[in-house]
């Protein structure tokens, strides 16, 4: 698979795509121990994860897997990580014009699915959470989470947050998250399930074929998906899922509209946003400066929920055109994004 490395696949695990009543006798038939197993509504399948017991390999345990009468689809267990980076200083944010935005919308009536780590219980977000799903059993702090339903609430302070955690904590660096295919496809299923209009995905990972498969599901419903493109840097190849048609993808700009150093680009990165030294509350009483295309990507799933609320029939690729058509040049990169040009031509746009 073109640009997977074992670091975006969780060793010896595979997960099927059976029917909802189906896939009886696998893990005896080929030697694996069922580790996890969830129902998908919206897609009418059940998703099963195993390890692999017996020494093979993987890819050709998938390739026989996937002949199998009972099995639909086999594929890695892939592993996805937030998008955001280290903690550091700050700049104003009056890049996106969100002060003349909100004079046209606030995010009234719009639900936005933010799929992260677990967000704090916080003063400040009373009233914008509505709701909190866990689809994983890990915990942690949740900063990440936390920075971003912040800033998706500064943008679209009207807003209705559904707080998603399919990120656990990763070991390595308390500021970021990591997550499977199937507690990712959880995630994205509860999204669908609960009406959301719009999704924010600030992570990054391999092409997935049925992390895929549920991204266009969500379209296909008329909900807005905004990704973040990722902070491999400018020549990595594209990330998923913001490289999926349709997806609003977002990269990063620093404080002087240059473009963020680790950030992703390419031709499926739709605009940008500013991504570098963004203050954000972390935690209950403490504020940090956070950077990555994570932070980029969640304020423009801000400006979706406002421009959701303007044209409620805007879907995803309309919305991706408008921000794009409207974006202000930079002198290098995507265009950054303009809430209040977006919205002044939101209602006219749909009906065209």
């Amino acid at each position: 698979m073109l640009g997977v490395t074992m670091r975006d696949m969780v060793v010896n695990q595979l997960v099927a795509i059976v029917p909802v009543s189906g896939g009886d006798g696998l893990a005896n038939d080929y030697g694996l121990a069922i580790d996890d197993d969830a129902t998908i509504r919206s897609l009418g399948v059940r998703l099963v994860t195993f390890t692999v017991l017996r020494p093979r390999g993987l890819g050709d345990l998938i390739d026989t897997m996937g002949l199998d009468s009972r099995v639909q689809a086999a594929q890695p267990n892939f592993r996805y990580r937030t998008s955001s980076a280290a903690i550091a200083g700050a700049y104003p944010q009056n890049r996106m014009k969100i002060q003349p935005a909100l004079g046209l919308a606030s995010g009234a009536g719009v639900t936005v699915a933010l799929i992260d780590t677990r967000v704090a219980d916080l003063s400040s977000l009373i009233g914008h959470v509505i709701e909190r799903v866990s689809v994983t059993q890990s915990g942690g702090k949740g900063r990440h989470g936390t920075a971003l339903a912040g800033l998706i609430a500064d943008v679209a302070p009207a807003a209705r947050l559904l707080s998603i955690e399919a990120f656990a904590d990763d070991p390595s660096d308390p500021d970021m998250g990591i997550a499977t295919t199937l507690t990712l496809a959880r995630a994205l299923d509860a999204a669908i399930d609960r009406k959301a209009d719009v999704i924010n995905l600030s992570i990054a990972g391999p092409r997935d074929p049925l992390v895929g498969r549920l991204v266009r599901q969500a379209l296909s419903r008329g909900i807005v998906v905004v990704a973040a493109a990722g902070n491999d840097g400018p020549d990595a190849p594209p990330r998923y899922p913001a490289a999926y048609d349709g997806v609003v993808a977002v990269t990063a700009t620093d404080p002087r509209d240059q473009p963020y150093a680790a950030g992703a680009q390419g031709a499926h990165v739709a605009v940008a946003a500013p991504g570098v030294e963004v203050r954000a509350t972390v935690s209950e009483g403490v504020v940090g400066y956070v950077t990555g295309t994570s932070v980029a990507a969640a304020q423009v799933a801000g400006v979706a929920a406002l421009l959701r609320e303007r044209a409620p029939g805007l879907g995803s690729g309309d919305a991706r055109r408008l921000l794009k058509e409207t974006a202000a040049p930079l002198p290098e990169g995507p265009g950054m994004v303009d809430a209040f040009a977006a919205l002044s031509r939101a209602t006219a746009y749909v009906r065209r």
